[in-house]
Parts: C-alpha cells; sequence; structure tokens
C-alpha cells in the first residue's frame, strides 16, 4: 500500500478528526455607529476550524465605524451629551487594543443613557472580540428590545451565536435580518456559513453567491461614506483605513472564499480554484486563501503550485502550523524528505500534540532510511491518538519499498 497524503481525505467538522488538513472558513465581526442616524457596518474576518476564530487582525482597526460619530459630530457642529463623551473614549480605547478600558467607558456612558442603543451595541462588540460571546448577546438582546428593527443588531447577535457553535439560533437571527432588510450582504454571507456548518452546503452557496452580487453596493457606499472624512487632517489615518476598506472589500474578497470552499467540500475542485483565484485577486494579504487554494492543487495533482500557495501561506502567517504540515506533505510527495521532515518540525514545535505530524515525520524518515528517527515519533504518534495497527502497517510497507 502506497501512503497517501492527508489532504486527499475530506476535511473534518466539529467532532470528527481534527489532525486531517482543514481549509478555513473565515467568519465575520461587526462593530456599528452612526451616520446621519443610520448604522454603519465595518466586517473583520478571521478563520475558525481547527484554528481560533478571529486571529487576523481581531483587534486592529476594529473599531472604524465606531470612530464615525465622533467625525459626525465634527461635521455637523454638534456638542456630545456626557454619556456620547464617554460612548467616544470607549472608541478611543478599543481603537487602540484596550477593550477592557473601553467596556469601562461604554458602562460609564450606559449609566447615564440605559439605552442609549450605540454604547450597547458597542459594547457587545467588545466583549465579542475578548471571546465573551455569552455577555455579548445579553448586551445585542437589549439593543433588539431597545430597537427591534436595528438589521445589524440582529447579525451581531447570530454571529455570537455562531462563534459558540450554535447555528440554528445563527441562522434564526440572519433571517430575521434579511427580512427587514432583504438585500443585507452581510446577512447572506453569515448565514452562509451557518448553513455550510451544518452541511447544508447548497444553501450556504445560494447565500454566498447573493453576497457575492450585493457586495458590490456595498463597496461603493463605504467609498461614499469614507470620502467624506478624507480632509479632516486629524483623521487622515482613518480616512486611509477606509480607503483600503473599500479598495479590497473583504466581503466581497470573503464571499468568493466561502463559496470555494463549499465547492470544494462538494469535490467540485474547478469551481473552488476560480473562487480562490478571485479572492486571493482582490485581497492578496489572507493567509487562509492561500492555503485553500494549495489545498484545491495537491487535489488536483498539482503539487508545485500547491508549494507555493503555501509558501506565500506562511510569509503571511509564519505561526500558520497546517501550512507547515501540507507543505510538508507536498515534499513528501516530492521525494524531498528532508525538506518534508524540516515542516513537520516546525509544526511539532508551532503545534505539540499534532498527531499525524509525529506520524508523517517516521513515514518520512522511515523512507529516508533513518529508521532511528522513526520510531520515537511513532511511539508519540500512538500515544496521541493515531492507529497503532494502521501505522505500524504504513512503515512496514515503505520500508518494502526503499
Amino acid at each position: 500500500m502506497i501512503y497517501t497524503p492527508r489532504w486527499s481525505k475530506h476535511y473534518p467538522r466539529h467532532g470528527e478528526d481534527q489532525s486531517i488538513p482543514l481549509p478555513h472558513r473565515g467568519k465575520m465581526g461587526v462593530l456599528l455607529s452612526r451616520f446621519d442616524g443610520e448604522a454603519v457596518g465595518v466586517r473583520q474576518f478571521g478563520p475558525s476550524g481547527t484554528r481560533p476564530l478571529f486571529p487576523i487582525g481581531m483587534k486592529t482597526r476594529i473599531l472604524v465605524a465606531m470612530l464615525l460619530s465622533v467625525l459626525v459630530a465634527l461635521l455637523t457642529g454638534c456638542g456630545e451629551s456626557e454619556a456620547e463623551v464617554h460612548n467616544s473614549a470607549g472608541v478611543v480605547h478599543a481603537e487602540r487594543d484596550r477593550l477592557e478600558e473601553a467596556i469601562v467607558e461604554f458602562d460609564n456612558a450606559l449609566r447615564l443613557d440605559p439605552e442609549f442603543v450605540l454604547a450597547l451595541q458597542n459594547r457587545g462588540e467588545s466583549y465579542f472580540m475578548l471571546g465573551e460571546y455569552e455577555r455579548a448577546i445579553q448586551d445585542y438582546d437589549e439593543v433588539i428590545e431597545i430597537k427591534p428593527e436595528f438589521v445589524l443588531a440582529h447579525v451581531t447577535r447570530g454571529r455570537a451565536y455562531y462563534a459558540l457553535g450554535e447555528y440554528e439560533p445563527a441562522i434564526k437571527n440572519y433571517n430575521e435580518a434579511l427580512r427587514l432588510d432583504p438585500e443585507f450582504a452581510m446577512a447572506y454571507y453569515s448565514r452562509g456559513g451557518a448553513y455550510s456548518e451544518l452541511g447544508q452546503r447548497d444553501l450556504g452557496i445560494q447565500d454566498y453567491e447573493k453576497a457575492i452580487k450585493l457586495a458590490p453596493r456595498l463597496t461603493r457606499t463605504s467609498g461614499f461614506r469614507c470620502q467624506l472624512y478624507e480632509d479632516l487632517d486629524q483623521y487622515e489615518q482613518i480616512a486611509r483605513n477606509c480607503k483600503a476598506l473599500t479598495r479590497l472589500d473583504p466581503v466581497f474578497s470573503q464571499a468568493y472564499n466561502e463559496r470555494g470552499l463549499s465547492y470544494f467540500e462538494l469535490k467540485q475542485h474547478k469551481q473552488a480554484l476560480q473562487d480562490y483565484n478571485k479572492a486571493i485577486g482582490l485581497n492578496k494579504r489572507v493567509a487562509e486563501t492561500y492555503y485553500n487554494r494549495g489545498l484545491v492543487y495537491l487535489n488536483l495533482g498539482k503539487v508545485e503550485e500547491g508549494l507555493e500557495d503555501y509558501y506565500e501561506a506562511i510569509r503571511l502567517d509564519p505561526q500558520y502550523s497546517k501550512a507547515y504540515y501540507n507543505r510538508g506533505l507536498a515534499y513528501y510527495d516530492l521525494g524531498k524528505f528532508q525538506f518534508a521532515i524540516e515542516d513537520y518540525d516546525e509544526t511539532i514545535r508551532l503545534e505539540p500534540l499534532y498527531a499525524e505530524a509525529y506520524a508523517d515525520r517516521a513515514r518520512a524518515n522511515t523512507l529516508w532510511g533513518k529508521d532511528t528517527q522513526a520510531e520515537p515519533d511513532i511511539v508519540r504518534a500512538i500515544e496521541l491518538g493515531i492507529d497503532p495497527v494502521g501505522l505500524r502497517k504504513d512503515i512496514g510497507e515503505l520500508k518494502d519499498q526503499r
């Protein structure tokens, strides 16, 4: 029996074998502010699966939208109430990655005005970014009780349920958001992720396609709003961030990534590849998209192209253990066992309990004729849960191939 690299297998959902390389599905975070009485959303994205939720820039530029409330006051010449002053202070703290201090300021704002929807929503988002999803939901509940037509509050509450793995309540919230605003791309995008997690891939693809169709409208809207602040010299950094947002449009590029994942699950690799190419064309700074495209290339037998994508994923995220692991598999497939072992070494350094990395390092050392180095890895892999009979059988057959 010839050893088959793990990338050729179907990737797991929650509760399945987490050692198999996962495509990474981005998830959404939303923070809100007012613009002439309307809610404005800013999107933040990051992967889930075997990696923590929202690792990519989770706390960087997370409150750009909330800062708009300060700018509105400057544009209109209106003074802020004491509650609004505390809210603005909370925004500044959060923008500087001081979420606990931000929550204190939002608390102060709410003591002065218990129905200050913006402060409630902002505090909920701060709790969400800290990973305190239940507390975030409590704040979103209050927002919706005060202002049930506040569309984005339903989306953010759905996203918090999603983060807890409660996909059906998440879908219920996204449905309500779409009832209130049938053309809200963010809600389609979010619901598509929840459907995909439930295995309802066709519904997920439909929602991603709808999000992609609607996203250009969001790009134009974001560009219009950001343009208003270009000439405010003291907010030059915000203007730059807004330009970056409209140029890259994370919702738009991430929707292609999401649909690509669904196509990958359906083994429609050519369609998945098209979507990943489009996503990378829109945003070349997301390591997970290169990881996912590399996985497609490996399934299509294009190992060299897969290697290039894993190099880029690692360049963008040097701590990306799964990218090292898959690159090691690619080198293994090419017979470059020394390079494969080096990548397995790095995988194990970053993720010491990754059983398959020990097993694959043992396989590579075996084919390279280094049985002494392979044996400790065999023992460790078995300790971590690898089937001992299957692994020993693989090792025996690999010795016969030398």
